[in-house]
């Protein structure tokens, strides 16, 4: 029995604390529920012989699951929201980078790969490979300590906006491809720095072979001492426009798209990034002067 109304206080508010925690440790992730649906969907398909379609699903947690409502992260007696989840995983848990950064997020109080924020990246890329490209940028971002995971939004991902963070890491795609595809093989350069250079192919590869984050494995960059000075400039270009882009390229990246410049030979013919082209063209010609 308790004595005293201070003790009654406490108990009360331990109690509620305790199911408060034990209600957090229970909870599903998106990437849960996500897995969730598509389990019971294809029990149930394997028992029938046929397709179960969104709405079915829907109506099953409808008609038998309680305690389902609009601030849980299974609201799942919905068509739409089913149709979401399965879309999902085939387009985005499907592809192991990006479940590996969804799950990677699932220790923080809040994770930013939301429903409604994965539909967005998937909207806004289209392809797996963009896909894939977006959400390890934008992983990478966090890393390095450029962007806070609360800022990963829908309203933040959409296109041709003043804080857009789709733009400017689907830009930086584009000028990768086209810097290590048709850039690289206009210049009369040794076949070994092309290799190599085309190992920088994504920003994973850059970190892991390159300039990894603190915390990451050490990376043995001794044979850049060995390059010519054609090879450093052609990574610096690679790095400023594509793998070390802050705040202050991101912005310009938007504005080049608000402009509607958006091809790769425009993003590449654009300050500060022309000067820098033209200064490898004029090396490559005075290393081959004889």
């Amino acid at each position: 029995r308790l004595e005293t109304n201070d003790k009654m206080y406490a108990k009360g508010l331990s109690l509620r604390n305790e199911f408060t925690q034990v209600g957090r440790s229970v909870t599903l992730t998106v990437r849960q529920s996500i897995y969730n649906i598509v389990g019971f969907k294809r029990r149930k398909e394997q028992e029938m012989g046929g397709q179960l379609s969104a709405k079915e699903v829907a109506a099953f947690y409808m008609d038998n699951v309680s305690g389902i409502d609009g601030n849980m992260v299974e609201e799942i007696n919905k068509k739409t929201v089913i149709d979401t989840m399965l879309t999902l995983y085939t387009r985005v848990l499907c592809l192991p980078e990006c479940e590996q950064i969804m799950q990677a997020y699932e220790a923080l109080p809040t994770t930013p790969w939301k429903l409604y924020t994965l539909q967005e990246v998937v909207y806004r890329c289209g392809h797996s490979r963009k896909i894939v490209w977006l959400m390890v940028a934008l992983h990478d971002k966090v890393r390095a300590g450029l962007l806070e995971p609360a800022e990963i939004t829908v309203t933040n991902l959409k296109a041709s906006t003043k804080r857009s963070l789709s733009d400017p890491i689907l830009c930086q795609k584009m000028m990768l491809e086209h810097i290590l595809g048709p850039f690289l093989d206009s210049l009369n350069i040794p076949a070994h720095l092309k290799s190599k250079l085309r190992e920088l192919n994504s920003i994973t590869a850059y970190r892991t072979l390159y300039a990894p984050l603190p915390g990451d494995p050490a990376v043995n960059t001794n044979w850049l001492f060995t390059w010519p000075m054609v090879g450093q400039m052609l990574i610096n270009l690679l790095e400023s426009a594509v793998l070390m882009c802050g705040s202050t390229n991101d912005g310009i990246y938007r504005n080049l798209v608000r402009a509607g410049r958006t091809t790769a030979e425009d993003l590449i013919a654009s300050q500060p990034w022309a000067p820098m082209v033209k200064a490898n063209h004029e090396e490559v010609a005075r290393a081959a002067v004889p």
